[in-house]
Formats: structure tokens, C-alpha cells, sequence
């Protein structure tokens, strides 16, 4: 019965992460294209991901205005994926048509159901 208990429990721990996160971990999209980025504003969730998909004619680039990431020269039919582990405001531009901007709002992870306290722990309420 206690192996099969501990068994439950790792099962749980390890499943439950994935079923809290559900379809809101997807990466969002973000067109690149008749010299824009749309949607220009993206709100994601904290450790969801960002995929600029390219479509221009001519080459862009996703550079942050303050920050460490950033895509590189891109061309039509790339992409580029980023994953937003801290909450805030992350404004970019493309380096080489400044004029084009977006802006990425990441808010802090929903904290988890009613009775749930960490992975792999439920307590009931």
C-alpha cells in the first residue's frame, strides 16, 4: 500500500506541473511582415514563450531595447523563439528599421488551485 501510495505521489508531482500550465504555456506568435510586428503588443504568463515568425520581404531582426536576447538577422521564412522566465514590460525594435517596435508584458504565474500547495503536495482545504 505504501508503494503504491509514493508511486501516486511521484506521478502526481511529476503530471500535476503540466496540467497547471495547460494551453497557456503555447508560445504566442508574433507576425513579422509588411514592416511590422503584429500583434504588436503580446501579454504572456512568466516561462511562456514568444515565436516571431518571418514573412517580410526583406531582413529584420527582434532586438530588445534592454537585454541579453535578441534573434539576429532573420529572413523569410524563419523564426525566432524566446522564453520570458521574469515578469515585466520587454519593449524591441528591429535594429535595422528602428521605427518598427513591440512590446512584450509578461505578468507573474497564477498561483495554484484551491488546495493545491506545491507539486506533488495537495492539502485539502
Amino acid at each position: 500500500m505504501r508503494l503504491l501510495r509514493a508511486l501516486a505521489v511521484l506521478v502526481l508531482g511529476l503530471t500535476l506541473p503540466l496540467l497547471v500550465a495547460g494551453p497557456a504555456s503555447a508560445a504566442k506568435v508574433v507576425d513579422v511582415d509588411h514592416m511590422s510586428f503584429t500583434p504588436q503588443t503580446v501579454r504572456i504568463t512568466v516561462g511562456q514563450a514568444v515565436k516571431w515568425t518571418f514573412n517580410d520581404s526583406v531582413a529584420h531582426t527582434v532586438t530588445p531595447n534592454h537585454g541579453s536576447w535578441g534573434s539576429g538577422v532573420k529572413t523569410a521564412g524563419q523564426t525566432f523563439r524566446h522564453v520570458f522566465r521574469s515578469a515585466g514590460t520587454f519593449r524591441y525594435h528591429c535594429s535595422i528599421h528602428p521605427e518598427m517596435t513591440g512590446k512584450v508584458v509578461v505578468r507573474a504565474a497564477r498561483p495554484h488551485p484551491a488546495g493545491i500547495r506545491s507539486a506533488g503536495h495537495i492539502v485539502a482545504d
